[in-house]
């Protein structure tokens, strides 16, 4: 369909835009991940989640490798969905890579400093525009474009094969 063709570009040129801005220009974006890892942390007690003890203080490189992994992933994805090459897959994987986002934007509890009035309603802003983005994919995967699903295929090939084996068997020599 001819809208397909301009709608994915336009939704995808977001991600895209992000994705290389933090390939790019990691710095900023190495902040923000600093401080949803530091709420994170501080929300699960040191020894209840082992594996999250070892991450607790990453090392600057560690952020800034993870940022721009991050945002080479999700640069990709939006490419991908762009160009119409496997568009649910990507369309899910773009979902799944802005759940991180989300999380990151998540107000503080209350009684937390949060800065400026500004800073919080800006923050705030972020995360409505991400989780919007986030349901986009959602929807954008669940697209069939009017072709069947994995599922409904597999499902068919099963219904359309079931008796062979039967017929099969019927006509093996020395079978009676």
């Amino acid at each position: 369909m001819l809208l397909r063709r301009f709608a994915r570009p336009l939704f995808a040129s977001s991600f895209v835009q992000q994705g290389v801005d933090a390939v790019r220009n990691p710095a900023a974006h190495v902040e923000v991940a600093r401080g949803a890892l530091e709420r994170v942390t501080a929300s699960v007690p040191r020894g209840k989640v082992p594996a999250l003890d070892r991450y607790r203080e990453p090392t600057p490189g560690q952020l800034t490798t993870l940022v721009r992994v991050h945002g080479a992933a999700t640069a990709l994805a939006g490419l991908a969905f762009a160009l119409g090459r496997a568009p649910r897959t990507s369309a899910l994987l773009l979902a799944a890579l802005t759940a991180p986002l989300a999380a990151a934007d998540l107000p503080a509890k209350k009684g937390a400093h949060v800065g400026s009035p500004d800073a919080a309603r800006e923050r705030r802003a972020h995360l409505l525009r991400t989780l919007s983005a986030t349901g986009g994919a959602l929807l954008a995967a669940a697209d069939y474009a009017g072709r069947p699903g994995v599922s409904w295929r597999l499902a068919r090939f099963r219904d359309d094969h079931a008796h062979v084996p039967a017929a099969i068997a019927a006509k093996v020599p020395g079978r009676d």
